[in-house]
């Protein structure tokens, strides 16, 4: 029964989109919807009310991107307006979203943004962050350190 279970997991994992990260104006942002998605929810849209109902709170930690797509298909349609989250907006959405799945992909988002992050320090530092990893493993071992 838990092989069965597993597999069930990876497929719903592999139907939702990655949660991705985009960089606008050097910060790095993720799409409410796919923020939406990875929380489980049927309509990804319907985010946007909460994200609406929250405003001033979002705001409180940085510029609430937002932008207007339009409709690209035959039958076109009304422009929506997207938002990009920050870090921290996009936790604080988690966490208002209340959905089952708030937790594990508060995780993700964090992990995400660490990752990218990284990606983007100085190389200086990131060899400085890895030898003092290295020392303190060493060190962790009960090896001499500093010989």
């Amino acid at each position: 029964m838990r092989k069965h279970k597993a597999v069930i997991t990876e497929t719903v994992r592999a139907s939702v989109p990655a949660l991705i990260i985009t960089v606008l104006d050097n910060e790095a942002r993720v799409l409410d919807t796919a923020l939406a998605e990875q929380l489980g929810m049927a309509r990804p849209r319907d985010i946007r009310a909460t994200i609406e109902a929250n405003r001033d709170e979002l705001e409180s930690f940085g510029v609430l991107r937002s932008e207007t797509a339009k409709p690209t298909g035959p039958l076109g349609g009304r422009p929506s307006v997207g938002f990009y989250l920050n870090r921290q907006q996009a936790l604080l959405v988690c966490i208002l979203s209340k959905t089952e799945k708030a937790k594990a992909v508060r995780a993700e988002v964090i992990r995400r943004f660490d990752a990218y992050e990284e990606l983007t320090r100085p190389a200086s530092t990131v060899v400085r962050n890895q030898r003092a990893n290295q020392l303190h493993q060493v060190g962790a071992r009960g090896a001499v350190v500093g010989r």
